[in-house]
């Protein structure tokens, strides 16, 4: 690990040239650029303001609601600190909700390192373990409003979505004109850029697209796609596109298990990425060289029938910066288009074909033929034109590159600067020390490093305020508040006599209580099984309908990582008085609705209890 920092090169480093002394940015060039690295990079800043005493009564403005924002914002007020969180869209951590596609891992960037291991971001606050995108923003999300509701008094964490803000260099929020002491912009890195306007649709690495699924073209063979970009976008497409069936959390957790116990491939990776022993002209062909039968293996029945062009603005395919494990995974590929090392039994089998890469592809235009695109290109003079079924772009976020010759400005960043006098100064001043800490390039490492490891005070602190780790409330008995399952019974229906046995089966409302209502909740019913069924409740009770002809055990689970197993539906019955019941507008209740059968309360009770003694005895016989 790097040698830590003291809390005033923290500051130092996060500290925005031109503005105010206590206006700092979350947004650093320095891969990987993870949502974890992000996180601990907004709590080093945290760190280091908090062990100066700056935190406690400070007014603090949090510029962007991404997962850094959020982690940033969530600590300060845990910390004593007053913050008001500015967001320009209508949700916290939007990116990554709604996408279903993409998963997240917190340390798979460490690849080939034994760290890639790791499934839990182990983080202080707001702390997650690897699935799909949207669960792991979810789970955030879920975790930051239950430190707003933790934290007295509450409006200590303010939330302001759909403000589009503004910072002036004196640190004044714009519209509102309200000076902050500090201003923390976490404005992300924005979205990628779309040179070709609406001849090819904007889909962002986060939106949904249809490239998992089959083509829906009206032309027999092989379909196919062609990929622009080198970077972890474009190769996460590649592999999309070559694989059947994609689901890169699951093709990571296999490639992870075959290159475990690998020492060997694992010295040779970190030699390739070592850029003082391979530069960018030669990498490409050095991963071609590795070999990894079990990774083959893995990927080789997989492969589908589809042509993938792969083509980059850069002149080398790895000469920008990825991640060694996806660059491993197209380059096996690619070994396996080509036929290195295979086996008998599939030389000449042309599945999963990967065309190129084509490097210096330059002038690219994409067009519409019918339902087809044209991608245009040039390269050594020479143009060149391809007909493909999909198109995917992946340039990278969209740069302002008006004011520098070498490389642009995020433009999320200039956005949020409040234009007049100084803001081009400012802009070009942020350029210059960019380009002064990429010289150096160890601090991009340091900064992404946990500082706060060896002082456990600051981490006690933030863990203090997880309400997944706080005491419940207690009663009037002074009893914790545990959650309850409770159930109201609405209707019973006539035996079915061609089932065995012909048990009449009764419809229910089940809800929680003592849950709180930010919290999603997902069912488990049949708990005892081994085969649940899962249902997401409703309202804000978390309500839920059920119809049962037995009773069973439920099992409760909420997306802050929680989880409750309740003893039975007849329980939960017995204890609910219908006084307590949610307020729902229930349609021809009753026992005796639609004919029936004058089934009380307490016979449905006792029907559902013999069934379940009647199962249980069953099934130990």
């Amino acid at each position: 690990m790097p040698t830590a920092w003291l809390p005033n090169e923290i500051k130092s480093h996060f500290r925005v040239p031109g503005m105010h002394q206590e206006c700092y940015l979350l947004l650093c060039d320095g891969p990987p650029v993870t949502v974890r690295s992000q996180q601990i990079r907004a709590l080093n800043l945290l760190f280091s303001l908090d062990s100066d005493q700056q935190l406690e009564g400070r007014e603090i403005a949090v510029i962007g609601g991404g997962a850094a924002g959020a982690t940033f914002a969530a600590g300060a007020a845990s910390l004593g600190a007053n913050v008001t969180l500015f967001e320009k869209t209508s949700q916290l951590l939007h990116m990554q909700l709604g996408c279903w596609h993409r998963p997240l891992h917190p340390e798979i960037f460490t690849w080939p390192k034994q760290t890639a291991y790791r499934p839990v971001a182990h983080l202080p606050i707001l702390g997650w373990a690897t699935g799909r995108a949207h669960d792991v923003a979810d789970t955030l999300l879920a975790q930051f409003n239950g430190v707003r509701e933790a934290i007295e008094p509450r409006d200590r964490l303010e939330v302001r979505c759909d403000s589009a803000v503004r910072v002036t260099p004196n640190n004044i929020v714009l519209p509102d004109g309200r000076p902050f002491q500090v201003v923390v912009l976490a404005v992300g890195f924005g979205v990628e850029e779309n040179p070709f306007g609406t001849l090819l649709p904007w889909n962002s690495y986060w939106r949904v697209d249809p490239l998992d699924q089959t083509m829906l073209n009206d032309t027999a063979g092989a379909p196919t796609v062609a990929i622009v970009g080198s970077g972890d976008g474009a190769l996460i497409e590649i592999l999309r596109s070559c694989i059947q069936s994609f689901d890169q959390g699951a093709l990571l957790d296999q490639v992870l298990h075959a290159t475990l116990n690998d020492t060997r491939l694992r010295y040779k990776v970190e030699a390739i990425e070592d850029e003082d022993r391979c530069g960018p002209a030669d990498r490409y062909d050095a991963y071609m060289d590795l070999e990894s039968k079990a990774v083959e293996d893995a990927l080789r029945p997989s492969l589908r029938n589809w042509k993938v062009h792969w083509l980059m603005r850069e002149e080398y395919p790895f000469e920008g910066f990825s991640l060694p494990i996806n660059r491993f995974i197209v380059t096996q590929i690619a070994r396996i288009n080509e036929g290195r090392g295979a086996k008998e039994e599939y030389r000449g089998v042309g599945r999963g074909i990967l065309s190129g890469p084509v490097g210096s592809a330059g002038n690219i235009e994409v067009g519409r033929i019918g339902n087809m695109y044209c991608v245009k290109y040039d390269r050594e003079g020479v143009s060149s034109l391809l007909l493909c079924d999909n198109a995917v772009i992946r340039y990278g976020p969209k740069r302002d590159e008006k004011h520098t010759s070498r490389r642009g400005l995020l433009s999320s960043v200039g956005h949020v600067i409040e234009a007049g006098g100084d803001r081009e100064q400012i802009l070009r001043e942020i350029r210059l020390r960019r380009d002064e800490v990429d010289k150096e390039k160890s601090p991009h490492d340091r900064c992404r490093e946990p500082q706060w490891s060896l002082v456990p005070d600051f981490a006690e602190r933030l863990e203090s305020m997880d309400p997944r780790r706080r005491r419940p409330h207690t009663d009037e008995g002074g009893r914790p508040k545990m959650p309850t399952l409770r159930a109201r019974f609405v209707k019973g229906f006539a035996a079915d006599p061609t089932r065995k046995p012909p048990d009449p089966v009764y419809r229910m409302l089940i809800w929680l209580e003592n849950v709180p209502r930010y919290l999603r909740v997902i069912y488990d019913l049949h708990a005892d099984t081994g085969r649940p069924i899962s249902r997401i409740a409703f309202g804000d009770e978390h309500e839920m309908w059920i119809n049962a002809n037995r009773d069973y055990p439920i099992r409760a689970r909420t997306n802050d990582g929680r989880e409750w197993s309740f003893s039975s539906v007849a329980d939960a019955l017995e204890m609910t008085s219908e006084a307590s019941a949610p307020d729902v507008e229930i349609d021809g209740a009753g026992p005796e609705s639609d004919g029936a059968g004058p089934e009380s309360f307490a016979t449905a009770v006792d029907r559902l209890r013999r069934a379940r003694e009647g199962w249980e005895q069953d099934r130990r016989s």
